[in-house]
């Protein structure tokens, strides 16, 4: 809500004010997200949180200790180091905990449809490609993005990435629908906060080169999958249907 006020109200100043905003868009489609499974109170519902949590987490930690040069010192320093370290240690540790207490992976609303898991996989197959590319190599990115940023903010870029790409994979594991409505609620929110960051914060991008229109692209994708999805899997859809000449 106050992108130009990083340097009082977050761990390390985020300059200029559209880097900020792009991160508070993301935290909050995770948030809603990550609220929205806990007040449900069911794991399975859940599980789809497993990849999710651990990836981002995981390598939330790594970005911050190879740039610990640029987070404030004190209490704030240690507290953001303990967040990165527990929660990628306490999403396995549920993951395993709530698997051992009987879970079940049976099919109990609509399955998900081959092409909805195939799109879902092949999406995140490049999300995470593009990820270990914006994470390995945050410099050359740096210079192909449509406004000025950081090497820090491109890899706290990626771990969205990897968060999302975990999101998608599972879709390679999980087959019922209704656990998985949740990723592509997530894609459509996503897409509209990061729009209205761009609509917000317009006079940052450079609207003539190439990227920025790529990146607009790639928001716009990003709504196309989350809506296609929910639209193949919408009941009564052909594909969803139970085909009663093979279980005969």
């Amino acid at each position: 809500m106050f992108p130009a006020n990083t340097s009082a109200t977050f761990f390390w100043t985020i300059a200029p004010p559209v880097n900020a905003a792009m991160f508070g868009a993301l935290y909050f489609a995770a948030g809603f997200s990550v609220a929205r499974a806990a007040l449900r109170g069911q794991w399975e519902p859940a599980r789809y949180l497993a990849p999710m949590i651990p990836a981002f987490t995981s390598v939330m930690l790594a970005t911050s200790l190879l740039h610990i040069d640029r987070l404030d010192r004190g209490f704030q320093l240690y507290y953001w180091i303990f967040i990165y370290v527990f929660t990628p240690l306490a999403g396995v540790f549920f993951y395993f905990w709530h698997e051992r207490r009987r879970a079940t992976w049976a099919v109990e609303s609509r399955p998900v449809t081959r092409s909805v898991r195939t799109a879902a996989v092949v999406a995140g197959g490049a999300t995470a490609a593009y990820a270990v590319v914006c994470f390995g190599w945050p410099d050359t990115i740096v210079r192909l993005w449509p406004w000025t940023i950081s090497p820090l903010m491109v890899r706290v870029f990626a771990c969205w990435l990897f968060a999302f790409a975990g999101g998608l994979l599972w879709f390679g594991r999980e087959r019922d629908w209704d656990r998985m409505l949740p990723v592509a609620d997530m894609l459509l929110l996503s897409s509209g906060v990061l729009a209205l960051m761009l609509v917000l914060h317009r006079g940052d991008v450079r609207w003539d080169t190439p990227a920025a229109w790529l990146f607009a692209a790639g928001i716009v994708g990003i709504s196309l999958l989350g809506t296609a999805a929910i639209w193949l899997q919408r009941p009564g859809h052909s594909a969803t249907r139970p085909n009663t000449r093979a279980t005969r």
